[in-house]
C-alpha cells in the first residue's frame, strides 16, 4: 500500500505474457468516493467568485460530495436532485445527514437534471444558485488533475504506466489525468520524450456516453 495506491505485482495472465497491475482506491476520500476531487474544487471556487449556493443532478456519490463541501464552506443547503429510484437510498440519506435538500425526479439523472433546471431557471439565469454538472464549470475538471498528479508522483523515477483503465462515466476524470499529464509535460516536469500512458474508458451498457460518441 503506497498511499491511496494499492499495488499487486507480476499478475501472470499466460505464460508469454506478464504485467504490473495496479489499483488506485478513492474510498478514503472524505466522502468516500473520487467525486470529492471535482466537486471540492468547484465549490471552493464558485465560493470564491462568491456563489451563496449550488446545484447538482446526481445518481449517486456527487450529491453526496456536493452536499459535505457545502456544508464545510458554510454556503446554503446543496440543492440535490436525484432519480425517483433513489428515495431511502445510501445516497439520499448521506447527502440529506451533510444538509443538503433533495428532490426526486424521473427515472434517470437526464430527467432529473431537466427538472432541477426548469425549477431553478430564474436562480441560475441571475447567478443566486450555480449548477456543478459534469464539465458545466472549470472547478471539476481542475479538481480531476489530481488524479493525474498522484499516478505521476507515484511513477516518476520509474516512468509513467503504459495504460490507464478509467471507469467513466461524464468522462471529467479521464480529461483530468490526460489534462494533468498534458500540463506537466508542458512545464517540463514530464520530460517532452516521454511517452504518455494510453487512457481507455471503461463504461456500464446503461451509462456509456463516451462509448456512444466514440462508436458514433
Amino acid at each position: 500500500d503506497v498511499g491511496n495506491t494499492q499495488i499487486y505485482h507480476n499478475h501472470k495472465l499466460s505464460k508469454k505474457l506478464e504485467l504490473e497491475l495496479y489499483w488506485k482506491c478513492e474510498a478514503s476520500n472524505p466522502s468516500g468516493s473520487f467525486k470529492d476531487r471535482g466537486l471540492s474544487v468547484g465549490i471552493a471556487l464558485a465560493h470564491l467568485l462568491g456563489a451563496k449556493q449550488v446545484c447538482l443532478p446526481t445518481q449517486g456519490n456527487a450529491g453526496i460530495a456536493a452536499s459535505l463541501f457545502s456544508s464545510r464552506l458554510a454556503l446554503k443547503y446543496a440543492l440535490i436532485y436525484m432519480p425517483l429510484s433513489h428515495k431511502a437510498s445510501h445516497y439520499h440519506q448521506a447527502a440529506e445527514a451533510f444538509g443538503a435538500k433533495i428532490f426526486f425526479h424521473g427515472q434517470n439523472i437526464k430527467a432529473a437534471g431537466e427538472k432541477m433546471r426548469l425549477d431553478l431557471q430564474n436562480e441560475l439565469k441571475d447567478g443566486t444558485v450555480v449548477e456543478l454538472s459534469t464539465f458545466f464549470e472549470p472547478g471539476r475538471l481542475e479538481g480531476k488533475k489530481t488524479l493525474g498528479y498522484e499516478i505521476y508522483d507515484h511513477y516518476k523515477k520509474n516512468g509513467l504506466p503504459d495504460t490507464i483503465f478509467y471507469p467513466t462515466g461524464g468522462g471529467t476524470g479521464l480529461v483530468g489525468i490526460w489534462k494533468a499529464f498534458s500540463e506537466l509535460k508542458e512545464l517540463g516536469e514530464i520530460d517532452h520524450k516521454t511517452k504518455l500512458p494510453r487512457l481507455i474508458a471503461v463504461q456500464s451498457e446503461n451509462c456509456k456516453p463516451v462509448v456512444n460518441a466514440w462508436e458514433q
